[in-house]
């Protein structure tokens, strides 16, 4: 990172939200800034909604990113589709 500011917590999981996150994430990669994708509950719930959040690492080289499951969202993910998320 070239900046000590970091883009936290953003959602997907709305068609909205790809091209959303798609601009910030230029910004990030463009300004040297980390960023965060929330918890990834809508791609768990539907794999589907997988490349609103996927949209970031596609427009970013990020070394800092981050995103913030819950365990029981991870237990719940397994037991639906026998595997962890990505």
């Amino acid at each position: 990172m070239r900046s000590p500011l970091f883009i936290a917590a953003m959602t997907g999981g709305h068609p909205e939200t790809l091209q959303i996150n798609a601009v910030l994430a230029d910004a990030a990669e463009h300004y040297g800034l980390g960023m965060g994708v929330g918890s990834q509950r809508a791609a768990l719930e539907n794999p589907a909604l997988e490349n609103s959040f996927s949209v970031v690492r596609e427009h970013a080289t990020l070394r800092h990113s981050s995103c913030k499951p819950r365990a029981v969202q991870l237990r719940d993910a397994w037991h639906r589709v026998g595997r962890p998320c990505r």
